[in-house]
């Protein structure tokens, strides 16, 4: 190849890069000020725990706005995977705590809005805690499912999205998010080991208790 033609791609490969880039901020910036878009903020708690929170406003989504139960509704917009391949919809972690608001406090990626209107806004948010096993993780939105999420980690130190965040669609993933403690097997204290051991030591005396009347029972 002649350094005439490499110059050449090198000059496409920035142009299209450039394109796509533009595109994709172009989009973003839309959906942000989209009522219907659902935002999911993932959070880091102590003992690497995690949460995840959806907020949405349920009368602007035409997905959601007809739902019954709507906590479970936004748990099916998200699917957590594994690295060893394990996966599951966010609803399937447990029941999700729900609070309502009029606004959306938190910062976000790009700026989230809401379109002004006689009545108040009415937000609900569902969050959901656990302590996965396994990380980093990854989320998605299951196959066939119309809502867009706009999905971001949090900084634990100060509340602010962390580099990498994702507009997903249906059968998108985002990038990998990695606990800030990594995930440790259990371990026993001296606590359970106690009680593992007062356990033993019950059984083996009713054992002793049942041999020696076996032996002291008369025979017939």
């Amino acid at each position: 190849m002649t350094r005439h033609t490499a110059a050449r791609c090198l000059k496409h490969k920035r142009t299209a890069a450039t394109l796509l880039v533009f595109v994709c901020a172009s989009v973003v910036g839309a959906y942000g000020h989209s009522d219907d878009v659902l935002l999911a903020r993932v959070l880091h708690g102590n003992n690497a725990e995690l949460s995840v929170e959806i907020t949405v406003e349920p009368s602007k989504n035409p997905f959601l706005r007809s739902s019954t139960n709507l906590a479970e509704a936004l748990g099916e917009s998200l699917e957590v995977h594994l690295p060893s391949g394990k996966s599951w919809l966010l609803r399937s972690i447990g029941n999700a705590t729900v609070t309502l608001s009029d606004r959306f406090e938190h910062s976000a990626p790009v700026p989230v809005s809401h379109q002004i209107t006689e009545t108040p806004q009415e937000l609900l948010t569902a969050k959901w805690t656990w302590r996965p096993s396994e990380s980093p993780l990854r989320f998605s939105v299951p196959d066939a499912n119309p809502n867009t999420v706009l999905l971001w980690n949090v900084a634990p130190d100060s509340g602010l999205p962390v580099p990498g965040w994702r507009l997903l669609v249906s059968g998108d993933r985002s990038e990998p998010i990695h606990l800030r403690i990594s995930p440790q097997p259990l371990q026993w204290n001296w606590k359970a080991r106690a009680a593992v051991a007062v356990a033993m030591l019950g059984l083996a005396l009713n054992l002793l208790l049942l041999i020696r009347k076996a032996k002291l029972k008369p025979l017939s």
